[in-house]
């Protein structure tokens, strides 16, 4: 279901809706202990909303951080913030590539 909105949201080229999916997989990597792929995914998803001028909604932003924080807590100061700098480094094909790339069954 989301591979399916990713795909299609990055078809028509709506980058809002490909960051919004993104973050969605980034909290689907948290919740099943992937830390590494959701802090990349939801750097790579922030990087876009800076570059296309499309913040994240303060709501959102909370349930994000929510998401991640045990990610955070669980990794060094330095760990989190390289993997922030990779996802942040991505480009767009890159990021959705990597989001749609399945590491292990995801729980939809």
């Amino acid at each position: 279901m989301f591979e399916d909105g990713l795909a299609a949201a990055r078809d028509v080229g709506n980058q809002v809706l490909v960051a919004a999916a993104v973050e969605s997989f980034a909290v689907l990597a948290a919740n099943q202990k992937q830390g590494e792929r959701a802090l990349r995914l939801a750097a790579g998803a922030a990087r876009l909303r800076e570059t296309i001028g499309a913040p994240l909604a303060p709501s959102a932003k909370l349930f994000l951080e929510r998401a991640l924080e045990p990610v955070r807590q669980a990794s060094s100061v330095e760990q989190a913030a390289a993997l922030w700098a990779d996802g942040q480094a991505m480009s767009n094909e890159h990021l959705v590539s990597y989001a749609l790339t399945v590491t292990s069954p995801l729980l939809l």
